[in-house]
């Protein structure tokens, strides 16, 4: 993973505790529960006892309606407007694949297209897929880095347990440890969820 490794951490918290305020978020509580993200890994974080890291930050610049940029202190404006415009290279049937397993519908997010090394490509507001994936509950990864397969294997096997699990009426269930599941763990307790 990527962190950021100067010696900010204090002014990446202060930067965030300011978009908490400006975006009325409360709390570390309510900022971990809006990004999916570990509470007391959060907790660390803000206290300078774990590093901030670029995926964390992304996540948090959604919610909080602003960029990375600022969070790191690259820039005073915290105005997000700017990060609407940037573009990255995503393969286009993959991105489509990804899509229709989340059960959305094709949008005009393409900006143009290229093919690069044999692969067609197209460029797509970064900003756009950060919200769909956010909006649909998966990391912002999955719609916006294609590299990790395993990963992405791991967040669609989770999706579809989380859908076996609401088909089949299952009103409670112990989460402690879901989130270090493998796919193939997922998948055999889907396969167990959807026999009865």
């Amino acid at each position: 993973m990527v962190t950021h490794t100067d010696d900010s951490n204090g002014e990446v918290a202060h930067r965030i505790e300011l978009r908490m305020l400006a975006t009325s978020v409360r709390s570390i509580a309510e900022l971990a529960r809006l990004t999916d993200m570990n509470r007391p890994t959060l907790s660390q974080k803000f206290n300078g006892l774990r590093k901030w890291q670029i995926d964390d930050l992304r996540q948090i610049a959604v919610v909080l309606n602003t960029t990375i940029a600022y969070l790191l202190g690259d820039t005073e404006d915290p105005n997000p407007a700017s990060a609407d415009d940037e573009t990255i290279s995503v393969p286009v049937a993959e991105l489509k694949r990804r899509l229709k397993f989340l059960n959305l519908e094709e949008r005009s997010i393409f900006s143009g297209e290229s093919s690069v090394t044999g692969v067609i490509t197209i460029e797509v507001r970064r900003l756009l897929l950060e919200e769909l994936a956010l909006a649909n509950n998966v990391p912002t990864k999955y719609l916006t880095e294609f590299n990790d397969e395993p990963e992405a294997d791991r967040v669609e096997a989770q999706i579809e347990f989380i859908r076996a699990v609401e088909a089949a009426g299952v009103t409670r269930i112990a989460t402690r440890s879901l989130g270090a599941m493998s796919a193939a763990d997922y998948r055999a307790l889907t396969r167990v969820i959807a026999s009865r």
